[in-house]
């Protein structure tokens, strides 16, 4: 059962980011949840919030550019309790995204 599913999860390419896409550059591309927050004050790395900035779960290092969905683009500035591969953005209540949904992400260190 676990070859099954470890196959499964190869196969699919769950969990797992991809190679750098030669097209835009990124060092790696991959599936993230995509949330928001709007407390504001000083992040995890030292700065302070502004629109653009985000909390990134720890796979992800601090000042990476994140493209979400092509052309939503974030840096990493903060952490949070966050599982694998979460984007948390600040300020943008408008994110067009529902509140945990999905979306393919490029990470560029």
């Amino acid at each position: 059962m676990r070859r099954i599913l470890l196959a499964l999860i190869l196969v699919a390419g769950i969990g797992f980011p991809t190679l750098a896409h030669a097209d835009t550059g990124a060092d790696y591309m991959t599936t993230a949840r995509i949330t928001y927050y709007t407390e504001g004050g000083q992040t995890a790395d030292g700065s302070w919030t502004y629109a653009g900035e985000a909390a990134c779960s720890t796979d992800i290092p601090f000042g990476a550019t994140i493209v979400i969905d092509g052309w939503y683009t974030v840096t990493c500035h903060d952490r949070g309790l966050l599982p694998w591969t979460w984007i948390d953005v600040y300020g943008d209540p408008n994110v067009p995204y529902l509140f945990g949904d999905y979306a393919e992400i490029e990470v560029i260190y």
